[in-house]
């Protein structure tokens, strides 16, 4: 499945299960936005903690590849001579 297709129907579920949270527990909208608001304050914290773990796996990465061009430059000079 692609990312739009996984994000729109992921958008659609939410979307029904908070009219149909609403619905059942009687919970006015200005309950449930407070309620999403701070969920909402959790899930950013979440995606900035992916993010700086992401940036810093890359950044690990070019690092080792930055390691691995000078000994694969010794062993070019070594066999030349």
């Amino acid at each position: 499945m692609n990312t739009l297709q996984t994000r729109l129907e992921l958008q659609g579920a939410v979307q029904q299960w908070i009219d149909s949270f609403m619905q059942e527990y009687n919970v006015s909208p200005a309950m449930m936005d407070d309620a999403l608001s701070k969920a909402l304050l959790n899930i950013k914290e979440l995606v900035i903690q992916e993010y700086l773990i992401a940036a810093q796996m890359a950044s690990s990465n070019q690092q080792e590849d930055v390691e691995e061009v000078p000994d694969e430059q010794d062993n070019t000079n070594t066999a030349e001579r």
